[in-house]
Parts: structure tokens; sequence; C-alpha cells
């Protein structure tokens, strides 16, 4: 229970339990080999920090810096001495100030002896600039590497090198004339972006396809956000690129954004996800036509990780006119169910499922 006058209930939360309230305006992270600097200011001018507080996840392992007081504070840390200091061991130390405001005091008791201090996790400000933190420290069989959780809070992680943490969301998908079309935007967790491209996969045939990706940095964004990078992209899946004059076979094509970490980081791929109803209403079939051969592009979203793939199918060019004449025609089929006989359709495998549930 929080003894703090209620205006400051939103602030104030268990150190152990707190998501990262805003506490500050500003936070800047910087990195020059093993030195690392955390500097900032909170957002009352009347809350002074006394100390940062350091403490080892999952021990009782505490250390203290001290603080001359102030809303600003400025703080150096080496993290080869925090790597001795920890036991050379895989573990996080995670930061804590501890605030001061004279304006908190209450009445003390022997169950509440200091009501002006308390303990706020280092993290959630207003705005995070972090430009100089990235990368690792190389410590021998691990690394030391600052990083921010997606909750807005510090650390400083030693352990081996982990693969990004990337998530992305589709803002828009839909087809043209000459390909599909996306739009998405990635977070990076601890781990800035050096180049972005688009991976056509073929499952049958193992064949990649590399198509550039146009990307940018939203930096603004990304200070909102704790410090953790976003990125747009924007891509174009040309048709002819997949399957060019028709001269491949039928195939199935997963489509991936292929992210390529600066760093060191390892590179790392994601599906391009099926966004919301709404931004997907011009997803639909692709053709590809020649004067003899024709290919068509059949988008549909794979079951497991709803991300989206193309069925790639090659026709004469009349067949496939006449094909999407029967189409154009199967809204008026159902009228002349009742009259025909059982169809007996034949499939490939891995298409039947697919097939059937539009059948029936």
């Amino acid at each position: 229970m929080s003894f703090l006058p209620s205006s400051f209930l939103k602030k104030v939360r268990p150190p152990d339990k707190q998501r990262g309230a805003v506490v500050g305006q500003r936070l800047e992270v910087s990195r020059a080999g093993n030195r690392v600097r955390l500097s900032g200011l909170l957002g009352d001018r009347d809350i002074s920090v006394e100390q940062l507080i350091i403490r080892q996840r999952d021990t009782p392992h505490e250390r203290t810096i001290d603080h001359t007081g102030g809303a600003g504070f400025n703080f150096d840390l080496d993290i080869a001495e925090l790597w001795d200091w920890s036991g050379r061991v895989e573990t996080s130390l995670d930061f804590y100030l501890l605030v001061h405001k004279s304006g908190w005091g209450l009445p003390k008791s022997k169950a509440n002896p200091d009501t002006d201090r308390d303990i706020w996790r280092l993290g959630n400000f207003e705005e995070t600039l972090r430009d100089d933190s990235f990368g690792t420290v190389d410590l021998g069989e691990l690394k030391g590497s600052v990083v921010v959780s997606r909750a807005g809070n510090w650390s400083i992680r030693f352990g081996p090198e982990l693969p990004p943490d990337i998530r992305t969301e589709t803002h828009k998908l839909g087809t043209t004339k000459e390909g599909i079309s996306f739009r998405t935007q990635a977070t990076t967790g601890n781990v800035r972006l050096a180049d972005a491209v688009i991976i056509a996969a073929g499952r049958e045939s193992d064949q990649t396809i590399e198509i550039p990706l146009l990307w940018k940095h939203d930096e603004t964004e990304g200070r909102r956000r704790q410090g953790i990078p976003l990125y747009t992209f924007e891509g174009l899946v040309p048709f002819e690129t997949l399957a060019p004059n028709g001269e491949s076979g039928d195939e199935t094509i997963d489509l991936f954004v292929e992210f390529r970490a600066r760093d060191g980081a390892p590179t790392l791929r994601r599906g391009v996800l099926v966004p919301r109803l709404l931004d997907r209403l011009k997803l639909g079939d692709g053709y590809s036509i020649g004067a003899t051969r024709a290919t068509s592009f059949a988008p549909y979203t794979t079951a497991k990780s709803v991300q989206i793939a193309l069925k790639v199918e090659h026709y004469r060019t009349e067949d496939l006119r006449y094909l999407r004449r029967m189409l154009n025609l199967a809204p008026l089929f159902f009228l002349i169910r009742p009259f025909t006989r059982i169809w007996l359709i034949g499939e490939q495998p891995y298409k039947a499922q697919d097939n059937g549930y539009q059948f029936f």
C-alpha cells in the first residue's frame, strides 16, 4: 500500500511490479566502449534523485551510486566492472532511482518511517535517446549489452547474444497489375537496422528471390517508444520477377521481410502478416498474361502463422481466359446445382484443404 498523496499514485508502484511509470521528461543512454552513461531529467523539478540503485535480478545482490540531488541526473557505469561485481555469470542488472520530495512528507509511524522517499524503476520517459547505446561488449564467453524492455525498463544484460526481438504489423496489403504491394511497420528491440529486403521463397523448388524494399527509420516515434527503433517498409513484389515469361513450374511462394541488423546482430526473417480486414480488401488474384503463356498468382493465408503466400500456376493463355470467364459466372452456378450430378474433383495434396474449404 502506498502512503503517497493521491496525485502521485499513478507514478509510484511497488518497484518489483511496476511496468515503468512515466516519471521523467528525457532520458539519454549512451555507450563508448565499456563505459555507459545514463543521464536525464525528471518531469517534476521538485523531485530530487538521490541514488541510482543497481539490483542483480533474482538475487539479493544490490549496490547504490549516490547523486548530489536535483531533477537532473548523470551516472557513469563501467560494464566490465559490473560484470566482475555480478560474479561473472549470466544475469541482468536492473536500474532504479531513489527519489525524494519534501512535499510527500506525511505523518511518520513505525510502519511508515520515511514517506518522502520512494524507488522508481528507471524507464518510460517521455523522450528517450539511445543512438550510441546499441551493440555488445565482448566479455569472453558472454556479451554485455544495455537493453530496454518492451515495458520501457532499462537494464544491463550479461549473456549470449540473442536473436533480435523484431515485431511486425502490416497496415496495407493489396494486388495491383504489377504485383503484390504492402506497407508494414517493425520495431527492432535493441538492435538497429542496416538493410531490409523482400525474400520470395519457393516451397517446391527451394529457390529464393531477393527483391529490393523501401524503408525508413522513424526517429521521432522511436524516442517516444522508450528508444525502441521503429521502421516503416513499403514494398512491391512484381509478378514478372516471380515467374518471368511463365517459364517456372507451378509453385507456392512464401513472402518474407529479411532484416539485416547493424552492430553484428544476426539476420532475421519475418513473414508478411495479413492485416485487418479493411486493410486487405484490395487483395485478390493477379495475372501475368503473354501471347501464348499466362500465369496466375493467388494469394492465401497460411493457417498457422497468418502470413501471406502465393499459389503460382501456369496455363496456356486461352485456358486462363476461359477459367477467368468461368470464375466471373461462378456466383450463378448455385442456381443449376440441384440439377447437376456429383462433381469429382482432383487436386494436388497441398491444395486440397483450401479448395475443399471453399467448396463446402
